[in-house]
């Protein structure tokens, strides 16, 4: 796999199997969602939604893990307006905020999270634990 984030650092994970671009940048999966809710031929489908909020999420985790904790921060959120009710964009959210100092906003954006989406909230704390201590063990700082 290649990944490239925005500020071009390039990361190679080669399978024996194949090779292809994810794309992970935060300004594509900005795009994504502004065409997914302003053309109004796009399959904004429930579930087409519900897939690119996961993809983003997965996008957002990876740049989370490298320490590209802006472009993170932006794809969880363009992952969470795709699909509000993801715990995992919001967990994810949340670790990168506080990674970045913004404790604050984390703790209301999670109990925002919790009042909207009251059936999610254990499945948004069992994400939340995993990713912090896969970030902890994880994290590469440039």
């Amino acid at each position: 796999f290649f990944f490239q984030a925005e500020d071009g650092i390039r990361d190679d994970l080669v399978t024996g199997v194949q090779t292809c671009a994810l794309p992970i940048s935060a300004s594509h999966w900005r795009e994504v969602a502004n065409q997914l809710f302003l053309d109004p031929n796009s399959p904004a489908s429930e579930t087409a939604l519900k897939s690119y909020g996961h993809d983003a999420a997965a996008a957002a985790n990876f740049l989370a893990a490298r320490h590209f904790l802006s472009e993170a921060e932006e794809t969880y959120r363009a992952g969470l307006s795709m699909s509000p009710e993801n715990p995992a964009a919001a967990a994810g959210l949340a670790n990168v905020l506080e990674m970045r100092g913004k404790s604050d906003e984390a703790a209301a954006m999670l109990r925002d999270f919790a009042a909207a989406h009251p059936g999610q909230v254990e499945d948004l704390n069992r994400v939340q634990a995993q990713q912090k201590q896969f970030l902890s063990r994880n994290s590469a700082v440039p």
